[in-house]
């Protein structure tokens, strides 16, 4: 695959990256991360270390956690969105991109299983605060 961008445009993409970084490894995960974006509107995508996760936009949560949680409530859609304040139609994206991607939501769920709740989460992700 080859990409045409203008001056402009590669400089954008390629500012603050070291002079000889592989450009095809940085430019493959912002290319999944914006396909997945577009075929689950209200995903969007933080880096943790090597990893980037799927969180909800705009919010705190991470999908994985959306997860958890729906399992808690058996599954109650209408009673997670009330939990996490946000519209049961987000909560919803939530769920089908991790069916879609059920290996990489369970990975995540595992690792923060191993890590131990919030205290080993906010050492990978900054952005965990408790509520």
């Amino acid at each position: 695959m080859s990409l045409r961008l203008s001056k402009d445009e590669y400089d954008d993409l390629t500012s603050g990256l070291k002079p000889n970084a592989n450009l095809n490894a940085f430019c493959v995960p912002l290319l999944v991360a914006g396909a997945r974006r577009r075929r689950f509107p209200g995903i969007d995508f933080r880096e943790a270390g090597e990893r980037q996760v799927a969180w909800l936009a705009g919010t705190r949560w991470p999908v994985w956690m959306v997860i958890d949680l729906l399992d808690e409530l058996k599954g109650d859609v209408v009673a997670a969105a009330k939990h996490m304040r946000q519209p049961a139609a987000l909560v919803r994206v939530a769920a089908a991109y991790a069916k879609a991607y059920a290996d990489e939501i369970e990975a995540e769920r595992d690792l923060a299983a191993e890590r131990g709740e919030l205290a080993g989460l906010a050492q990978v992700l900054p952005h965990v605060e408790s509520l």
